[in-house]
């Protein structure tokens, strides 16, 4: 089994959609200071673990784990009066390999059958009212 894709939005420093398509050997990642190397891998690891710097996100979820301009904008459409789509965080994880069965679907972004593991930290819709008071 090997990661042969990953697709990450809005996680720290990923503004929109970065998709990452991996060998299935040995892949290198090379880049200046600040430009997403680490957060790949925080992203692999919390797709496929659901921690965070050893904590589980779901306990620990802030707002720093959002990419910044995306906040900005929502807060500024909010203020601003304009409509303000609340941001959310999505990780996909693609596999290829032999017994990986478990995880195939089409419950990826792509909506096709695929392996692989999809994370998506968004707002819950069950809690509308109270976000509109």
């Amino acid at each position: 089994m090997h990661i042969s894709k990953i697709r990450i939005e809005n996680f720290k420093i990923f503004k929109g959609s970065f998709e990452i398509t991996l060998n299935s050997g040995l892949n290198i990642l090379v880049g200046d200071n600040e430009s997403g190397k680490s957060t790949i891998l925080e992203a692999i690891h919390l797709a496929l673990s659901g921690l965070l710097n050893g904590k589980y996100l779901r306990n620990e979820l802030t707002q720093y784990v959002f990419n910044n301009e995306v906040i900005a904008e929502y807060v500024n459409n909010l203020e601003q009066g304009k409509p303000a789509i609340l941001p959310q965080i999505i990780i996909e994880v693609f596999m290829e390999g032999e017994d990986l069965a478990e995880f195939e679907g089409d419950g990826n972004s792509e909506k096709i059958k695929a392996t692989g593991i999809f994370l998506k930290i968004a707002f819950d819709k069950n809690y509308q009212d109270e976000y509109k008071k």
